[in-house]
C-alpha cells in the first residue's frame, strides 16, 4: 500500500471515530435530558476525545512528514481550476 493510501485509510478511520464521538455526545445529551446517570457516558466521551485528539495529531505529523519528504501533488480527480 502506498504511503498516501495508508494515510487516507487512517484518515477515514479517524473520521469514523469522530462520528462515533458525536453519537456518544448525543447519547450523553439524551441521558442528561432524561435525568439519567451521566458518569459512565461522560467518562467515555472524555476518553474518546483524548484518543481522537492523539489520532488527529498523528495524522498531522504523518502529513507534515510526507510533505517534507515528497512532493505533494493534487489528486487527478481534483479540479485545480480555482488554483491561482
Amino acid at each position: 500500500m502506498a504511503p498516501q493510501d495508508t494515510w487516507l485509510s487512517e484518515f477515514k478511520t479517524v473520521e469514523k471515530y469522530g462520528q462515533d464521538i458525536m453519537e456518544k455526545i448525543n447519547e450523553r445529551n439524551q441521558i442528561r435530558r432524561n435525568g439519567g446517570n451521566l458518569n459512565k457516558v461522560q467518562s467515555d466521551v472524555r476518553i474518546m476525545l483524548k484518543t481522537f485528539s492523539r489520532d488527529v495529531n498523528n495524522l498531522k505529523q504523518s502529513l507534515l512528514q510526507a510533505s517534507s519528504s515528497y512532493h505533494v501533488y493534487p489528486s487527478p480527480n481534483v479540479s485545480t481550476d480555482h488554483v491561482v
